[in-house]
């Protein structure tokens, strides 16, 4: 586990730094610099407000995601999801969305939001270990719902926009990629009876395989929320909501870069970075978004520097207060380092 670790690490550090030399190569410096000092620092409050806001409307949606298994409140969610979008910034290998689940099912051990016939067993030990998979069952179906969204945003306004021939072929695959992934988890969920069974038979015989086999049972009980056509209404319309407000936070950015874009263009502009941050990269996404932010700018019309100046400040205003915020949170979880808690939860 060590060397795999490892080697992921090496990998997306090659990788940032493939992508940002990509994105710089062709910069002139004194043009980015004279475009960073006329930087309206005061357009960036409401991007920061909004982002906030975000946080809290996504907690809500990992809510809905929850309840057939775990129903915490949206306002216990929110401390949570941001120390994962910490662990997000700070740890390679996208670890944060493990740290997610592990603080989550540290709540549901201490009998924080655990119902009487949920998903989680609390019979079965170490409960922890139980409510910690069923919470990365709902993280998989957010992801693929968020792959689903950003797909739909960009294949509606790039009807309105300039579309390079890349993004045609990018969305194809993307869409390819999460529809898949949607039908797989459907399957897993349908047949979970047969796929446990054939575990069990597989490896049942042998006295380590009682906690693994467990644990998929209840990553598998955690996509519950597919079986529910109410539910996944409610997923539907806060990713949509979460969006919009993502959208608002690279509006605000780009008046505060003096970046002439509009609201359409914005969306457009999230949903594209958005999908680059599923490279495997350093941690904090360095390098593939600022790639796909001069990218895609650039196929807006947006002249390179500008493009990387805009970039650069909405990378700093996704990363910096949260990751602030998710630390000061972490501490209060008795963790001393995301490093720490990181790799706690990944063994």
């Amino acid at each position: 586990m060590g060397r795999k670790r490892t080697g992921q690490l090496l990998l997306g550090l090659g990788l940032s730094a493939l992508f940002l030399w990509l994105a710089v190569r062709q910069l002139d410096f004194g043009q980015v610099m004279a475009a960073l000092q006329q930087v309206r620092v005061l357009w960036l409050v409401p991007a920061i407000v909004t982002l906030a806001l975000d946080i809290m409307v996504r907690s809500a949606r990992w809510g809905v995601l929850l309840r057939p298994v775990l129903p915490f409140a949206w306002r216990r969610l929110v401390p949570v999801m941001t120390i994962g979008y910490m662990g997000n910034v700070l740890l390679p290998a996208r670890l944060g969305e493990l740290l997610r689940a592990g603080v989550l099912g540290r709540h549901a051990a201490a009998g924080e939001g655990l119902p009487t016939g949920s998903g989680i067993d609390p019979a079965v030990t170490p409960q922890v270990g139980n409510a910690t998979s069923a919470a990365l069952g709902t993280i998989a179906t957010e992801r693929v719902f968020d792959g689903l969204t950003t797909v739909a945003i960009l294949a509606v306004t790039s009807w309105f926009l300039p579309r390079p021939s890349w993004l045609v072929a990018g969305l194809v695959t993307v869409t390819l990629l999460f529809v898949g992934g949607l039908i797989a988890l459907c399957l897993m969920l349908a047949f979970r009876p047969v796929f446990l069974a054939l575990l069990e038979r597989l490896f049942g015989r042998y006295q380590w395989s009682a906690r693994p086999i467990t644990w998929v049972g209840q990553f598998l009980a955690g996509l519950a929320v597919l079986r529910s056509p109410r539910l996944l209404v409610l997923v539907v319309g806060w990713s949509l909501l979460a969006w919009l407000l993502s959208a608002l936070e690279y509006y605000w950015v780009m008046l505060a870069c003096n970046v002439p874009l509009g609201l359409v263009p914005a969306f457009f502009t999230v949903a594209a970075v958005s999908l680059s941050t599923a490279i495997p990269s350093a941690p904090g996404y360095v390098g593939t978004f600022e790639f796909a932010g001069v990218a895609v700018l650039g196929a807006l019309g947006v002249p390179a520097a500008a493009a990387f100046t805009f970039t650069v400040v909405m990378h700093l205003v996704l990363t910096v207060p949260i990751t602030f915020a998710g630390l000061v949170l972490l501490w209060r979880e008795g963790f001393s380092s995301p490093y720490k808690a990181g790799l706690s939860e990944a063994r």
